[in-house]
């Protein structure tokens, strides 16, 4: 039987405490062995992010990004024209950053400390957004189908 890949999740942020905390409910919700977890912090600049996410080929499945102050906001913006099929999560200690967060297409926007029902309440985004992503999907194929099937009458 097939060993069911670890859900890989990034943690930005340039406090290295909240990073850890992050990192910690994040495992604490999934359990440790299900989860592959990156902290990265005292980041200071885009060129230090870049580098990490060339190192991973195959990409994140899930971030947590803190945008406390214009380098986090620059920092998602790079990292989403980088890759863009990962689940965003923005996390500040402050409503200040919404409109960015929207304009990042973040799942959702997170108030520090990050909390186990933040992380529960982020699943279900991530659970409903695939959901949503896979009958879309399907709607289209079948949609395609039932025209090309009645250009063949």
């Amino acid at each position: 039987m097939r060993e069911k890949r670890k859900r890989r999740i990034a943690i930005f942020d340039v406090n290295t405490n909240e990073c850890n905390a992050t990192a910690d409910v994040v495992r604490e919700f999934y359990g440790e062995d299900k989860v592959w977890v990156e902290k990265h912090s005292d980041m200071k600049s885009f060129v230090e992010v870049f580098g990490v996410l060339n190192d991973i080929r195959d990409g994140y499945d899930v971030v947590f990004l803190s945008v406390d102050g214009m380098l986090g906001v620059e920092t998602g913006r790079n990292i989403r024209e980088v890759d863009s099929r990962f689940d965003l999560f923005i996390v500040s200690n402050n409503w200040d950053y919404g409109y960015e967060a929207h304009r990042l297409h973040a799942l959702d926007y997170l108030i520090k400390p990050v909390t186990s029902r933040n992380v529960k309440e982020a699943e279900a985004r991530i659970r409903w957004k695939h959901t949503s992503d896979t009958h879309t999907a399907r709607s289209i194929k079948q949609s395609r189908t039932e025209k090309e099937h009645e250009g063949n009458k």
